[in-house]
């Protein structure tokens, strides 16, 4: 160590939920180490006190209040002159107005609200004999606010995931004060290297910056005769433009608005999507008048297209202003019509865009980029002899959508063939755009733009896209004239020079002096004409081995970038793969475990958590899964932290499962929840793959696949040869399943081999019985041989002589086409044919199941019974608390005795017998007492003890009758509840004040 310099973090601040409840924009700050070995923190309660005026945001509650649709209507029906957008922008200030001095009077309150109503149900309780009529008033009125308080913190959490309805205000609330903990900007460096906290500052500081960064600094005089000289095709073509420019009408413009999401943050007009949707009726007319006047005039007005951009930290201590990431919240009505425009341009990309541009391009997948990418860089790896060696560069551009310069992007559009009036309405919404800087939610500055795309635009995405054809055409125009050779992975695989995913690159070029040379030129020309730039510090380059280590130094210097590290990573994977890949994919079970063990998730409902796995935790992996087969070992470690957290665990020590993970990955259906196993939902996905390499020959990632692995066979004969690549070998493990789930569609029958099963739809997972010694001999019989001279027909006669009766009455079933059609493989599992990776990963389960023989929890529950229960109309969390009582899923002192946990078994409510769910939830005291107050028919009547199934059989024959299913299932829930009330917070109960 000697007089080395060891940094390490050693003093922290630590504090629980309540403290942040209570202090919730607390901060803690590093002073510098000056004078000592440690750096002393300060703690800042409240670090930052807003000065400006709150500003108006429309507030999801009010979407459902008669006194707001009574405001809107009293504004739009004021006579209002001017152009149609003119007309819809002082509406919508006249109603900001009115709306905003409304809700500052507070009736809208849900939380004061919810304090007034719970003192006045506690006076209430008080008079004797207490008015329950009033009670249940009051607490009718209680269960509305906080519903409303309910949708309130969920607008203000931005989660997306999770609906309302369950009582996760707690969640909502949670998360809303840790994101904007997260946000929050507590100081900045300004360029003289001084540390700026006054909001003003800083606010300063951001705007300077964006305001530099949205000026053009393009000195390019002749831009439409320098980009008419690169190699871009013309592909759009006249019916082409047609479409996307014929005529708007209301139909279009109100199936956008619906189709765009109803909370998103909104712009500095501050509607939301749910106002508009909400007030339709009334709004409607204005705005697809607006719209409408846009489409015909080409003309914005400016105030629309007023932006305010809100700054996202990428780190977690922000320093500097490039920590920062700028996202445009641009106004509802102006995304309207840029959306209009995506929709119109996307669905043509595929055949405008050239084949290397995976990114924001309909049936084009990151996971083609991601596999070819690491294929190639597989070659380079193990590529160790010949002449040539060859290099990987991947290319980060700074600030990419930020510096696109409107000449480049206009002139491109130009010579790719769009029509004048397409360009037009391009042009007007990048012209009229104006921006201010939210520092810390206040918006400050003003400037307009002269480049630049806005990350938060609808069209913006697509419009980088068309910019990267420039960067393309060029790479392009160097290999025709054999500056630039790029990569063959196989002598008779295409050559790949370049890889674009949106604004992620990767060029392959030869690992020469000559190449490197060249492609800075290249890239210099790319800069000078669209304004992007090269990142230097995050690009890296990677070498074949061939390529010697001085060299390898030498050519990195020449290009000014750093080696490929293990931790880089490309479209959120790993560059490099170690030989073990537990360890590569080690990063997926960490941002797992960080996803469901932070501490927000506590409040959350046993609903909500299966949303959350649902929707977060097995989406989380999802692309890793799509591309790479997952170790046994990891998948397993992953359904293992998925039930911990289900179940939740105790300072870390796991609680009881309940339910094994393996049924609760059966399908709602079948007694499960309906979650899914890594282990096979990877396979799946990546049978997905096989099924696309099958169906799209054509496809870029085909012929990769094909020129390496199978250059004269076909992909369901082939291997994975000598030294293949992890993706290659992911991908026969996925087809191995595939080819359990493809069928033969019968036309002349000449392709199909008769022996196979896989043509007999009955006998898809069950071999056909069929006599061996009657079929003819050579073992080369094809479909065709049992089917009649002509066709159009089986032949009867060979059918019954080589097949039993079973089999032959399915192929008989089999239609057969009336004239010569070549066989084709389709999908067995869907109706149409088409493969889907719900279905696949359900055939998984089942040869999983065929395997291990195993069965449900839950015998006498067939599946129509299932089908009732989670059908039934009741909240989520009481059907996942019906599931609990019917897998005998509930913590009782009988179950929690079999666990081998010691309590004393008796009934903590009555203490007259053993708990058991019977006596829980039918004969304890309390819940006859709570059944014959009901005034519902007791179900446990006539029963015999220890027959809890019948009662619930008798429950779930009533499911056709909603509101007593309510009844009976709020009964069963009152009952958990009030017995938790007695063991774990030592509360008691009165019968009338449970049944409320």
């Amino acid at each position: 160590m000697g007089n080395a310099c060891i940094r390490a973090r050693l003093d922290r601040a630590v504090c629980s939920q309540s403290w942040i409840d209570t202090y919730p924009e607390t901060l803690v700050k590093h002073f510098t180490d000056q004078g000592s070995d440690h750096r002393a923190l300060l703690l800042a309660d409240k670090p930052y006190v807003r000065t400006s005026r709150p500003l108006f945001r429309f507030d999801a509650r009010w979407a459902d209040n008669p006194e707001v649709r009574a405001m809107v209507n009293y504004v739009w029906q004021e006579d209002v002159q001017g152009t149609p957008m003119s007309r819809l922008w002082e509406r919508l200030k006249r109603l900001r107005h009115l709306l905003y001095d409304w809700s500052r009077a507070g009736t809208t309150n849900s939380l004061r609200n919810i304090k007034t109503l719970q003192a006045e149900i506690d006076r209430v309780k008080l008079i004797h004999p207490v008015d329950w009529d009033m009670v249940r008033t009051l607490e009718a009125e209680l269960s509305r606010q906080w519903e409303a308080e309910e949708v309130f913190w969920q607008q203000k959490s931005r989660v997306k995931w999770l609906k309302k309805g369950d009582q996760n205000s707690a969640y909502f609330h949670t998360v809303t004060r840790a994101r904007r903990k997260k946000n929050f900007v507590a100081g900045l460096r300004n360029e003289e290297g001084e540390w700026v906290t006054e909001e003003t500052g800083k606010a300063s500081i951001a705007t300077n910056f964006y305001q530099n960064l949205f000026t053009s600094e393009t000195q390019v005089l002749n831009m439409i005769e320098r980009v008419a000289t690169l190699p871009i095709d013309n592909r759009v073509t006249p019916q082409m433009n047609a479409q996307l420019t014929v005529e708007v009408l209301a139909g279009e413009v109100r199936s956008t608005v619906f189709s765009m999401g109803s909370k998103q943050a909104p712009g500095s007009d501050g509607f939301t999507g749910k106002f508009f949707k909400a007030f339709w009726d009334i709004v409607g007319i204005s705005v697809v008048e607006a719209v409408v006047s846009f489409f015909n005039s080409s003309r914005m007005l400016r105030i629309f297209n007023h932006t305010w951009l809100t700054l996202i930290p990428k780190v977690d201590s922000v320093e500097t202003i490039r920590q920062l990431r700028p996202i445009s919240l641009c106004q509802f009505v102006y995304k309207v019509i840029t959306k209009i425009m995506a929709e119109r341009l996307a669905s043509m990309l595929p055949q405008i865009v050239s084949e290397g541009q995976n990114g924001f391009i309909r049936d084009r997948q990151i996971i083609d980029n991601i596999l070819i990418g690491h294929e190639l860089m597989h070659y380079l790896k193990i590529k160790r002899q010949g002449k040539k060696g060859y290099m990987a560069l991947k290319v980060d551009m700074e600030k990419a959508y930020d510096r696109v310069e409107w000449p480049f992007l206009l002139a491109v559009l130009e010579k790719m063939g769009f029509s004048s009036v397409w360009r037009g309405w391009i042009h007007e919404c990048l012209r009229s755009s104006s921006f201010s800087v939210l520092m810390n939610g206040s918006p400050s500055g003003y400037f307009t733009a002269s480049r630049g795309l806005r990350q938060g635009d609808p069209f913006s995405p697509l419009l980088f896209v068309l910019c990267t054809e420039g960067f393309a055409a060029l790479l392009r125009k160097a290999i025709t004239e054999k500056k630039l050779e790029g990569v063959k992975v196989a002598p008779s695989a295409p050559r790949i020079s370049h890889l674009f995913f949106a604004d992620d690159s990767y060029l392959f070029l030869r690992g020469s002096l000559q190449e490197c040379e060249n492609l800075l030129v290249v890239l210099n020309e790319y800069e000078e004409l669209s304004g992007q730039r090269v990142n230097l510090e995050k690009s890296a380059v990677c070498f074949s081995k061939n390529v010697s280590i001085p060299d390898q130094e030498f050519l990195a210097t020449i290009l000014g970038v750093g080696a490929v590290g293990v931790h880089d990573k490309y479209l959120g994977l790993p560059t490099l793969f170690a030989r073990s890949k537990t360890a590569t994919f080690r990063f997926f079970e960490e941002k797992l475990l960080e996803r469901l063990q932070g501490w927000k998730q506590r409040t959350l409902s046993w609903a909500a958590k299966e949303t959350l796995i649902k929707t977060i935790a097995l989406a989380l992996p999802l692309h890793v899964m799509s591309c790479f087969r997952l170790p046994l070992v990891l998948c397993r470690l992953l359904d293992k932290y998925v039930a911990r957290f289900w179940w939740g665990a105790e300072e870390g020590i796991p609680k009881i499962r309940w339910v094994s993970w393996r049924n609760m990955c059966r399908s709602k259906h079948e007694g499960g929840m309906g979650f899914r196993r890594f282990e096979q939902f990877n396979q799946a996905l990546l049978a997905k793959i096989g099924w696309r390499i099958l169906n799209e020959p054509q496809s870029l990632i085909a012929h990769i696949y094909k020129g390496k692995y199978f250059p004269r066979g076909s992909f369901l004969t082939a291997t994975a040869r000598s030294r293949p690549f992890w993706g290659w070998q992911s991908i026969l493990h996925g087809r191995q399943l595939l080819e359990k789930g493809l069928r033969w569609q019968v036309g002349n029958g000449q392709s199909v081999p008769l022996l196979q099963s896989n043509w007999i739809p009955k006998c898809q997972l069950d071999p056909p019985v069929y006599n061996p010694c009657i079929l003819p001999e050579g073992g080369g019989s094809v479909v065709a041989d049992v089917i009649s001279e002509g066709g159009g027909r089986w032949d009867e006669e060979k059918l019954s002589q080589w097949f039993d009766p079973s089999t032959c009455k399915a192929i008989k079933a089999i239609p057969l086409p009336r004239w010569d059609v070549p066989d084709k493989l389709i999908w067995h599992f869907t109706a149409e044919g088409v493969f889907s990776v719900k279905s696949a990963y359900h055939l998984a389960v089942e040869l999983d199941r065929r395997r291990g023989g195993w069965r449900s929890s839950v015998s006498w529950m067939d599946k129509p019974s299932w089908i009732r229960v989670w059908e039934a109309k009741i909240p989520p969390k009481l059907k996942v608390f019906l599931w609990q009582i019917l897998n005998r899923a509930l913590p009782t002192m009988e179950a929690l005795i079999e666990k081998k946990v010691q309590v004393l078994p008796r009934c903590p409510v009555c203490w007259d017998a053993p708990e058991t769910m019977e006596h829980l939830f039918l004969y304890c005291p309390v819940a006859r007492a709570l059944w014959d107050y009901s005034g519902l028919e007791y179900l446990g009547e006539g029963l015999p003890r220890h027959t809890f199934p019948l009662f619930l059989k008798r429950l779930l024959g009533l499911i056709h009758q909603p509101s007593v299913v309510m009844a009976v299932v709020a009964i069963l829930w009152r009952i958990w509840r009030s017995r938790n009330w007695v063991v774990f917070e030592g509360k008691q109960f009165e019968i009338p004040a449970l049944m409320r």
